[in-house]
C-alpha cells in the first residue's frame, strides 16, 4: 500500500540508508542537524578534495589512500550505507563518534555525505532526502558556474518546511570556497534541486551551459538531473552517474510529449512543500521508464587522470 503521508514516508529507510547489522554505531549520535554533518565529515573525505587539495587540506592525498593497500574507485563507488559503515569498520573499528585520522576515512563523494546524513535523521525519525542538483558555491573561480551536486533535503518541525543541508562542507572547504551562508539551511537560489533548473532552462531565463560536471552540460545533463532527483524522491538514492529510461534518452530525439512530461515532472521537483508528494510517487511508480529497471547494474565510475 502507497504512504501518502510524506513526512512519515521520509522518516523511514530506504534500502539505501539502512545501516542494517551496524545499527549499533548509531548509538549516541548528536542531536543537532550540523553535529550531524560533523560526524559525516569524520566518516568520510571527499575524492576531489583528495585529489586536487588533499596535501594542503587534509595532508593526505589519493596515493596515500592507495599506498595503504586501498582502491578509491571501491569506495566511491559504494552505494549502500550498510556497506559504507562496514568499510568504516574495517578500516579501524570502532565506535563512529570518536575523531578518525584523514587516512582512516572512506573516500567518497558529495552523494555519500548526502545519504549517510539522510539516514542519520531518518534513524532518529526525522524525515529528509537526498537532493540531486547543482550548486553555486562550489566554483568561486566560476562566477554564475552551478557544479554537480547533492545535499540533504530535511523536515524542520519548528518550522514546519523543508531545509537544505550539505553535509559536505567542513571549516576547512567553508573557508576554500568563500561560502558565506549557513550551509544548514542553504538559500534555494544557491542549490537548485534537478527541477529548478530544468524550469529555469524551459523559460529561458539561464544557459543550459552554466550548470554540470566535467564538461557534461547543456540541456541533456539538466534533463539526467531532473530525473535523477525525481528518482532519489522516491528513496532509491542512486550513485551520481546511474541512468536509464527518460534520464538517458537523447535529448535531440525527445518528443512533445516527452517535454510535456518532463515539465510535469519538474514541478513535482521543484515543489518546496508536501501538497503534491501522492502525485510524485503514483508518477514514479507508474512509469516504467523513471522505476529502475530490475536487471539494472549500478554504473562503476572511475576517476579520470
Amino acid at each position: 500500500m502507497m504512504n501518502d503521508d510524506a513526512l512519515s514516508y521520509y522518516s523511514l529507510h530506504s534500502a539505501t540508508t539502512n545501516p542494517g547489522k551496524f545499527k549499533r554505531l548509531y548509538e549516541g549520535l548528536p542531536e543537532s542537524t550540523a553535529d550531524l554533518c560533523k560526524v559525516c565529515q569524520n566518516v568520510l573525505i571527499h575524492k576531489y578534495r583528495l585529489k586536487y587539495n588533499g596535501l594542503r587540506s587534509y595532508g593526505i592525498t589519493l596515493k596515500d589512500v592507495e599506498r595503504a593497500g586501498r582502491i578509491p574507485a571501491d569506495e566511491y563507488n559504494l552505494v549502500k550505507t550498510e556497506d559504507m559503515l562496514a568499510l568504516h569498520q574495517r578500516l579501524r573499528p570502532g565506535p563512529i563518534l570518536p575523531e578518525r585520522r584523514p587516512i582512516d576515512r572512506i573516500v567518497g563523494n558529495c552523494r555519500h555525505f548526502a545519504v549517510l546524513l539522510t539516514s542519520f535523521l531518518r534513524h532518529r525519525g526525522t524525515p529528509a532526502r537526498v537532493r540531486s542538483g547543482c550548486a553555486a558555491y562550489l566554483t568561486p573561480e566560476q562566477p554564475g558556474f552551478f557544479m554537480d551536486h547533492y545535499i540533504t533535503e530535511c523536515w524542520d518541525r519548528a518550522e514546519e518546511r523543508w531545509i537544505l543541508v550539505d553535509p559536505q562542507i567542513d571549516v576547512i572547504q567553508r573557508k576554500d570556497l568563500r561560502i558565506d551562508f549557513d550551509t544548514n539551511d542553504i538559500p534555494r537560489d544557491r542549490f537548485l534541486v534537478g527541477g529548478a533548473m530544468w524550469k529555469l532552462y524551459r523559460e529561458k531565463k539561464a544557459n543550459p551551459n552554466r550548470f554540470g560536471i566535467f564538461g557534461f552540460t547543456g540541456p541533456g545533463y539538466i534533463q539526467f538531473k531532473l530525473v535523477n532527483d525525481i528518482i532519489c524522491l522516491n528513496k532509491d538514492e542512486v550513485l551520481p552517474w546511474d541512468g536509464w529510461g527518460l534520464a538517458a534518452k537523447d535529448p535531440l530525439a525527445l518528443t512533445r510529449d516527452d517535454l510535456k512530461r518532463l515539465d510535469g515532472l519538474s514541478d513535482l521537483s521543484a515543489a518546496v512543500d508536501n501538497s503534491r508528494f501522492r502525485e510524485l510517487r503514483e508518477t514514479y511508480e507508474s512509469s516504467d521508464d523513471l522505476r529502475r529497471p530490475t536487471d539494472y547494474k549500478h554504473v562503476r565510475w572511475v576517476m579520470p587522470e
